[in-house]
């Protein structure tokens, strides 16, 4: 990753190592429990970064959390991640069989969609993404769309089922969210945040497409970094790992838009 230094993945690494709770997982903030969302974040941020990650707490904190029906796919998809990245086949399956037996609680029909997805491309099964969710993306059109966080789900359900996506117009709302200081908002016209940055970034990935101004959003990107190495949702807000993971996530995009020839862009 071009964009981050060595020294500067180094500061980061000793942020996240802040919120490692003493008895296993991550927490953020530190007076909370560990849990399913920061341990993700946390042990991801490792592994975006390079570093090696294998604290037999952490694994002892993962295997002991049980998988009932409350949890959304959301979680799943997260504990899934962790769990192949901390080499824990046993609790992978474990997972496998929740997702395919259906014990999970429902959430918004595109938001579980979009995880139904990661989940059979992660687990290598089929079946996870319902019918009626499928039906429900495929009827759904970009201009209907709220957020730039649906549109990315969007675009990845329907790649993944081999549906047409309007790509002209997908870009082009798309690039129209990016704001005169580089990132994105919600909507066009409205206040940029990392998250939304992140959602563009890898909706335009999808459609091979980049942002109108890459230099202008790297530079976004780059200043939500805090002086702790970390950072935040938008300039001057208080450095997170959710956000940190987010911004780690953005710039290896723009990396990898820099790469391709710019002839390759819609």
């Amino acid at each position: 990753m071009t964009m981050l230094p060595h020294k500067e993945k180094v500061r980061l690494i000793e942020f996240v190592r802040e919120f490692e709770n003493r008895t296993g997982g991550f927490n953020f903030p530190r007076e909370t429990p560990a849990s399913i969302v920061e341990t993700y974040n946390g042990v991801m941020l490792f592994n975006e970064l390079g570093f090696g990650y294998g604290n037999p707490l952490t694994k002892e904190f993962v295997r002991k959390l049980e998988l009932n029906t409350d949890l959304p796919l959301e979680h799943l998809y997260r504990l899934a991640k962790v769990s192949e990245i901390l080499c824990m086949p046993d609790k992978t399956s474990e997972i496998r069989e929740s997702v395919l037996d259906r014990k999970y609680r429902r959430s918004g029909r595109l938001t579980d969609a979009y995880y139904s997805v990661l989940l059979e491309e992660m687990l290598d099964v089929s079946g996870v993404l319902t019918t009626d969710l499928l039906e429900h993306a495929r009827t759904r059109k970009i201009k209907k769309l709220k957020f730039m966080s649906e549109c990315q789900k969007y675009i990845a359900v329907k790649k993944h089922a081999g549906l047409e996506v309007e790509a002209d117009e997908a870009i082009s709302w798309i690039r129209a969210t990016q704001s005169c200081d580089g990132g994105f908002g919600f909507l066009p016209g409205s206040t940029s945040f990392l998250e939304n940055v992140y959602s563009a970034l890898d909706s335009l990935r999808m459609l091979r497409s980049a942002p109108l101004d890459i230099r202008a959003c790297e530079d976004f990107v780059l200043s939500c970094r805090s002086k702790e190495g970390a950072f935040g949702r938008q300039i001057m807000a208080l450095p997170s790992l959710e956000h940190s993971l987010i911004a780690v996530r953005s710039l290896k995009i723009i990396d990898g838009m820099r790469v391709r020839d710019h002839s390759d862009y819609g």
